[in-house]
């Protein structure tokens, strides 16, 4: 059985066999900066992530920009309740 990573690795070796290392690894580059900015705005998308590998992946971030993406949590479990309530 394959884990995350290895089905992630083997679906870019597939979608990147035509491109030369260099391509290969500046379209990686590419993929790890927009995953760090999605996660940025939008961090709840790896709430369901284990926790070591959330908290390794958080170590990127600055303490601001942890504390923003907390706030932004908070915001949204907010709206979601409200939405619930019949206000959203």
């Amino acid at each position: 059985m394959k884990n995350n990573y290895q089905e992630a690795q083997d679906e870019f070796d597939e979608l990147t066999k035509g491109l030369s290392p260099e391509e290969k690894m500046q379209t990686k580059k590419v993929m790890v900066e927009m995953q760090r900015e999605i996660v940025l705005k939008e961090p709840w998308i790896i709430a369901d992530w284990p926790r070591k590998d959330r908290d390794k992946f958080l170590e990127q971030y600055t303490i601001e920009e942890q504390e923003r993406m907390a706030k932004r949590i908070e915001l949204e479990y907010r709206h979601q309740q409200d939405k619930k309530k019949g206000f959203g």
